[in-house]
């Protein structure tokens, strides 16, 4: 069998293989992807179904206790302007300290996942998205590239294989005139 067939047939099942693989590892990653798209989801809608019931709760609650003051008072019309106002205040009070409420949840957040990187503000998340993004399209232009390569030098077959294959095919000739004699 001809030296480069024999190459070119180890590369086709070796593509093929890769192939394989890739597939296999896009069907593993799609499922991981769908399990913590899942687990998200689910748990989504729990903390949705609770926020919903501590709103109402905190409704309630708010309403008694603006009705407790205004009957103290002797206002109810005060009583409710003092709630309000004490919610605002507690708005305010999350708005400024907003930063240090989200560099907390990223950083629970992040004890909780396997990054060896620790964030504390959304925009150093999305700095780091972006690199591993350009990272990842380097790489592969980079494989794009010796594949291309490989194939040209695989193509067009150089001046020393073609010398070995035709001395092969002369060795051959020669043993076989030899042990014909």
């Amino acid at each position: 069998m001809n030296p480069l067939k024999a190459v070119k047939k180890g590369l086709k099942e070796n593509l093929s293989l890769t192939q394989d693989l890739a597939n296999q590892a896009y069907d593993y990653l799609e499922l991981r992807l769908f399990v913590q798209l899942s687990s998200v989801a689910s748990s989504l809608v729990k903390i949705l179904l609770f926020g919903v019931l501590a709103i109402l709760a905190l409704i309630f609650a708010s309403i008694a206790l603006s009705i407790f003051i205004g009957e103290q008072l002797e206002n109810f019309t005060l009583g409710f302007l003092l709630v309000a106002a004490g919610h605002l205040l507690l708005a305010l009070g999350i708005i400024l300290l907003r930063k240090q409420i989200e560099r907390q949840l990223i950083c629970l957040l992040g004890a909780k996942s396997n990054f060896s990187r620790k964030f504390s503000s959304i925009n150093q998340l999305e700095n780091e998205l972006k690199k591993r993004d350009l990272e990842r399209q380097t790489t592969r232009e980079q494989l794009k590239l010796n594949y291309n390569r490989f194939e040209e030098s695989i193509a067009s077959p150089s001046l020393s294989t073609i010398a070995l294959s035709l001395l092969g095919k002369i060795g051959i000739d020669y043993l076989k005139k030899r042990l014909t004699k």
